[in-house]
């Protein structure tokens, strides 16, 4: 195949998912190559790449796919290259610009959720599945959480996960079954998966979209923004006076959250509800999430 990328002109583009590296970007030419690694079965590419295609037909701004192929049996995507700087980059390199930078991340967000695709999976059924495959991750106790379990959402505690507590979370989800909800959700919208320039946005990386309700994403985005591990390779590049990672995070986060809500109105109540959804679906694989049960978002005010 022409232009197959190798090792030697690899480049790594953005990556900040918290999770094992799935795959490695390489620069080619006009093209970006998404590597698979090589235990990634093939379907998972060519389901990324249908995704691509929706969303794109539906009027989302994303790099458009030209194929999907293998590479030394490993599955790949070449996609279209698009010009700009993953908003995490930007947002390292100068960190004077956090609120400038959490804002026009907001309106992407509220942007992409204007948007409606049918053909997407149902984020509903994705929940309940996430949440009944964490269920072996609940504590019995604060102090053993972390300790004795891999890392789950502290509400998952059995002194919280009772009738009372799951009532309301199980209706928000019911209710967005029946509602037909199709907004696309991106579900791991955060700044390593925007590219800016001066005049666009891009967002990349759709394996895990789906079609649901808007606020469903936004508390995700929440907890990545909050909670989500930091690569190595981004916590070498914070200057000096941001050695403390989570006052950068929370002042995205705060703005971030303020944004999206002047520029669409939201429920509090329902927000918390969907935050605490979307905790229960918490990758084991990354921190443990502790927030307040009444206002998990943090200390915000929205007015």
């Amino acid at each position: 195949m022409k232009n197959t990328p190798t090792d030697s002109d690899s480049r790594l583009l953005t990556q900040l998912t918290g999770r094992a590296l799935t795959a490695t970007h390489l620069r080619d030419g006009d093209h970006v190559i998404k590597l698979f690694h090589v235990a990634v079965p093939a379907a998972v590419a060519h389901r990324e790449a249908a995704i691509v295609r929706t969303v794109s037909a539906a009027g989302v701004r994303t790099p458009a796919v030209h194929e999907v192929f293998t590479h030394n049996g490993a599955p790949a995507i070449r996609f279209e290259r698009c010009p700009g700087t993953s908003l995490l980059d930007c947002l390292l390199g100068d960190t004077t610009q956090v609120s400038a930078h959490a804002q026009r991340f907001a309106a992407a967000h509220v942007k992409l959720h204007a948007m409606k695709a049918d053909d997407l999976p149902d984020l509903a059924a994705v929940l309940e599945t996430a949440i009944a495959q964490s269920a072996g991750r609940v504590s019995t106790s604060a102090d053993d959480h972390g300790k004795r379990f891999p890392p789950g959402p502290h509400w998952l505690d059995a002194q919280i996960l009772n009738r009372q507590e799951t009532e309301p979370i199980q209706e928000a989800v019911n209710v967005e079954r029946i509602s037909g909800a199709d907004t696309i959700c991106h579900n791991d919208f955060q700044p390593a998966n925007l590219l800016i320039d001066a005049h666009e946005t891009w967002i990349l990386n759709w394996l895990n979209a789906t079609r649901g309700a808007a606020l469903a994403d936004v508390a995700q985005t929440s907890l990545l923004l909050r909670f989500a591990p930091l690569t190595v390779q981004h916590r070498e590049r914070l200057p000096k006076k941001w050695l403390d990672i989570e006052d950068l995070r929370r002042q995205f986060h705060d703005e971030y959250l303020q944004t999206y809500y002047r520029l669409a109105p939201f429920s509090t109540r329902e927000l918390a509800a969907w935050i605490k959804v979307r905790a229960m679906a918490w990758p084991a694989s990354f921190p443990q999430p502790y927030c307040d049960d009444d206002q998990p978002w943090g200390d915000i005010q929205f007015e």
